[in-house]
């Protein structure tokens, strides 16, 4: 009797390559028409973003970015959340920020969320900095620990999906972890899972001359907060940067909502950044 095994699997093996192939450029198609729809919807609102601190010229190029080279940015890594929020991450090297859009899949609506205070803080040292020499920048005085506005991600968490209807603290826990599971995702670049020795470490910083005793008693106050009932704590560390903390509570007297603050605390000396990335949009948006 003929062994028809290895026709048979070369049939399968061809079938799955054909399934792969399909199945990619059904995302791949799926996803060009999330970004044409998403654009669509966040660029007529785009004015009205509170962008703050960016100026007219970098809020020029950033839209133009959305207008044309969603497709080109590294935008690859797509996420589907509670069966809720479609959210997709963005990459735009010249201003150094990243971007997501997300959408409310039960609701129909679509949400731009961005940090660019935190961007800006991370990217462009003379913005925190002054030059000592021609390597290094150290903070300025004033400037240390502060908390970040942060309008658009809070418009985010107004959505009825991190509504808290009830007592229980259980579920106003499990809204806790779900505020914190979706910063996560819209900021994915700078939001770091790797867990740190909080106390040791900033007890460290603050020894060493890296950060001012007053901005160890803030930020170790904040960090306490994890301790409590209704609030959850993150701190992430940038190795290039300093670190970036997230505060997640509820306060029913407050809101009905979770609220996210986030916080940063720059590293009290920085080398120089080399920007070799250029922007096609710069000298058109800097003539407007």
């Amino acid at each position: 009797m003929r062994n028809n095994k290895p026709q048979a699997l070369v049939l399968i093996i061809g079938f799955a390559i054909a399934c792969s192939n399909c199945m990619y450029a059904q995302i791949e198609t799926n996803s060009n028409r999330f970004n044409k729809t998403a654009a669509k919807t966040i660029l007529s609102k785009f004015e009205g973003y509170d962008l703050k601190p960016f100026d007219e010229t970098e809020r020029c190029i950033l839209k133009k970015v959305i207008q044309n080279d969603l497709d080109k940015l590294n935008n690859f890594r797509t996420v589907l959340l509670n069966d809720r929020f479609f959210i997709k991450n963005y990459s735009e090297n010249y201003l150094g920020v990243e971007f997501s859009f997300v959408e409310d899949i039960i609701n129909h609506r679509y949400y731009f969320v961005c940090v660019p205070s935190l961007f800006k803080f991370i990217d462009n040292l003379s913005f925190l900095y002054e030059e000592k020499n021609d390597t290094l920048f150290v903070l300025k005085g004033g400037e240390g620990f502060q908390k970040l506005a942060t309008p658009l991600l809070d418009s985010l968490f107004l959505n009825e999906g991190f509504k808290v209807t009830t007592s229980d603290e259980r579920e106003i826990y499990k809204q806790l972890k779900a505020a914190q599971v979706t910063t996560y995702e819209v900021l994915h670049s700078v939001y770091n899972e790797e867990p740190i020795n909080f106390h040791v470490e900033m007890e460290n910083q603050m020894k060493s001359g890296l950060i001012s005793t007053s901005d160890y008693d803030r930020i170790t106050k904040l960090y306490n907060l994890h301790l409590e009932e209704n609030y959850l704590v993150d701190v992430c560390k940038l190795d290039y940067a300093g670190y970036i903390m997230f505060v997640y509570s509820f306060n029913k007297s407050a809101s009905d909502h979770v609220k996210v603050d986030v916080y940063f605390l720059p590293k009290k000396a920085r080398n120089r950044i080399s920007h070799a990335v250029k922007s096609n949009y710069w000298k058109e948006c800097s003539r407007e």
